[in-house]
């Protein structure tokens, strides 16, 4: 009783009671903070209300929430200021039969943070992901296949605020077949600049018409269709280089479902080898001389051509023989051009007689000869008399 007593007279010892209490009031309020906010931070962390971040701050993917049964959306003032109604949207913008194509878009609330979505399969693999509103496409793999698209907003702060909505949608697999890779047929080898015919055919398991894309291996392709499955397309090309080229072709059907690559089709350019060909001919009429015209009948260019002229003559003769022989060279001749040669000489001068001229020209190791008889009448030469003196 002496020390109760004691206490109540002793203001110090009052005082001193006082703080202690209040210390410890103080701590649990203190604690009993640290723990609320560690529970928030735990419950929207468990909810997915944040973004899985990189060592350098940029989010990787939206977290999906925990429980797949419920939505959770950060709903209440403290976190937004306006809730989005709806918060996510997935709309399908295009369908073929072997892919489907959507849109996701998270309506913006007036907490600006980092608005981000993702696509997870089945096995939860994140298979899409992007940043605001985005774009994403599914290969129909899989029959009835459910894919979970997120969208998370979140702004990082101390307690984790944001939130994380999620939808479902489900792909079919594609109910077509794509059509055979083509089969090629036609020549293996060929020369540079002829013209080769080709066939190329697929068939469609569905029955579809076939587009056709071929690359000749040139650099040059061609696209062409729309034909019945198995009716083979039919198409020609020209290789302007001589080399070993490899064809190969490709078919799309009607609903944009493609082939594989066909097997590579070999074929050999070479040029052309030629055979020279020389028309030698001589001028009806001349004075004084020989006139002989040669001409490139052949596909290639002909050069260095060695030509001689060989005059012989006295048959039916008034004075003396004729007897001479020239020779020269033609530089160059193309395809189908003509070069005329005049031979000038003293002895076709006041001469009658019957003469023999013997043309022989080389080129491209080949040996072309012609031979005619002329008439000379003074100084004029006749090629072609009345008379069918021509051997």
């Amino acid at each position: 009783m002496n020390n109760n007593k004691d206490f109540n007279n002793n203001p110090k010892a009052q005082q001193l009671s006082f703080k202690r209490s209040h210390f410890v009031l103080f701590m649990c309020i203190l604690l009993t903070a640290v723990l609320a906010i560690t529970m928030i931070n735990n419950q929207f962390a468990s909810a997915g209300n944040t973004l899985q971040m990189f060592d350098n701050d940029t989010p990787e993917y939206p977290i999906h929430p925990r429980n797949y049964t419920q939505n959770v959306r950060c709903d209440y003032p403290a976190c937004h200021d306006q809730i989005p109604q709806p918060w996510i949207e997935v709309i399908m913008i295009e369908e073929t039969n072997s892919s489907v194509t959507y849109t996701v878009d998270g309506q913006k609330d007036l907490w600006e943070y980092i608005e981000a979505w993702a696509v997870l399969d089945e096995f939860e693999n994140n298979i899409e992901r992007g940043f605001g509103p985005g774009e994403f496409t599914i290969q129909k793999v899989a029959d009835n296949e459910t894919y979970t698209v997120f969208w998370v907003d979140s702004n990082h702060s101390l307690l984790g605020r944001g939130g994380t909505n999620f939808t479902d949608i489900i792909v079919n697999a594609s109910t077509e077949s794509p059509p055979d890779p083509p089969i090629i047929d036609g020549p293996s080898s060929g020369y540079v600049g002829e013209t080769l015919t080709y066939e190329f055919v697929s068939e469609d398991p569905d029955g579809d018409d076939i587009y056709y894309y071929i690359d000749w291996g040139d650099g040059l392709v061609d696209e062409d269709g729309f034909l019945p499955s198995g009716q083979p397309l039919i198409i020609s090309h020209i290789w302007s280089e001589p080399g070993i080229y490899s064809i190969r072709a490709k078919a799309k059907d009607s609903n944009d479902l493609e082939s594989g690559w066909s097997d590579p089709f070999p074929v050999n350019i070479t040029v052309q080898p030629f055979e020279p060909s020389i028309k030698i001919r001589l001028k009806m009429v001349s004075i004084g001389q020989i006139r002989v015209t040669f001409q490139n009948k052949g596909q290639g260019d002909l050069s260095d051509i060695d030509y001689t002229v060989t005059v012989q003559g006295g048959l039916f003769r008034i004075k003396k023989r004729i007897d001479f022989s020239v020779n020269g060279t033609i530089d160059n001749l193309a395809p189908g051009g003509k070069t005329l040669v005049s031979i000038p000489h003293e002895s076709l001068r006041l001469r009658f007689c019957v003469a023999k001229v013997t043309i022989t020209a080389e080129a491209s190791g080949k040996t072309f000869t012609h031979n005619q008889f002329v008439v000379v009448i003074g100084r004029f030469v006749f090629a072609r008399p009345i008379l069918p003196l021509q051997p």
